[in-house]
């Protein structure tokens, strides 16, 4: 992009300088064509020095003339790789929420996790589900819902506070927390720090089962990924410590290590 935009810069100055040639074209064509003598003596041959200008002009104004076709083409290249990235943006979020989609965090998975298996460093997953909430769907109405999923999704974005760090919706209620080269207890301290801050907005849900508030059930998994395992390993890992958290009751954090 940058190299597009010092590109469109040179070319805007050498349509100044095309500019400023056929404008002293015209004005030599003014001087030897005047009636009275003309104020430098290498001028007085009006019919050459005529012939010089109107090439001059010719060639100012086709210099002109291509240097705005060749910004207006850089310019429409500028605004197509624009769009485009936009376009691959939107289509890597969720539309509800703005957090990753499932899509975008199947690639970001296979590519941290096999990095990790190179390095042989830890990696974690935080998985997390809403409890109860077609009860609240019901109770409350889908837009409620939607607002309740907005909440919960600011609150995951939060916390992925590194770069490296992937927030995505998983589907319906459920996200996930992508930790590339995070152990176990850290991995822990954000899952705390997810369920506190979800507890800390108090989202009224009077049809819950286990509180007066929206709650969420979390399973962690960490594990440092030797050759032979690959990145469902830590999806499912996560995914039986989920389940786990919501068998013993909701509204807790289950954690499963390798």
């Amino acid at each position: 992009m940058s190299y597009s935009k010092s590109i469109l810069k040179e070319y805007d100055l050498i349509l100044v300088v095309f500019l400023v040639f056929t404008m002293s074209s015209s004005f030599l064509r003014l001087v030897v064509t005047m009636k009275h003598k003309p104020p430098v003596s290498f001028l007085n041959n009006v019919e050459v020095w005529s012939s010089v200008a109107i090439l001059m002009t010719i060639i100012g104004i086709v210099g002109i003339i291509s240097s705005l076709i060749i910004i207006n083409s850089h310019r429409i290249e500028l605004d197509l790789l624009k769009v485009g990235r936009k376009i691959e943006r939107l289509a890597r979020l969720d539309g509800l929420t703005n957090l990753f989609n499932r899509r975008c965090f199947d690639e970001k998975l296979t590519e941290e996790f096999r990095r990790a298996q190179r390095a042989s460093r830890p990696i974690s997953l935080i998985m997390a589900d809403i409890d109860f909430f077609k009860l609240y769907n019901d109770t409350y109405g889908h837009q409620s819902g939607d607002d309740c999923l907005k909440e919960i999704a600011s609150i995951f974005q939060k916390c992925s506070r590194r770069a490296s760090d992937i927030a995505a919706r998983y589907g319906g209620e459920e996200f996930v927390l992508l930790l590339p080269d995070t152990d176990s207890a850290g991995a822990r301290n954000v899952a705390n720090e997810i369920q506190n801050s979800i507890q800390a907005k108090a989202i009224a849900h009077k049809a819950s089962c286990v509180a007066n508030v929206v709650t969420i059930s979390i399973g962690v998994s960490t594990i440092r990924p030797d050759s032979m395992m690959q990145p469902d390993d830590l999806v499912k890992y996560a995914d039986q410590a989920l389940y786990a958290s919501k068998k013993k009751g909701k509204n807790q954090i289950q954690q499963y290590e390798v």
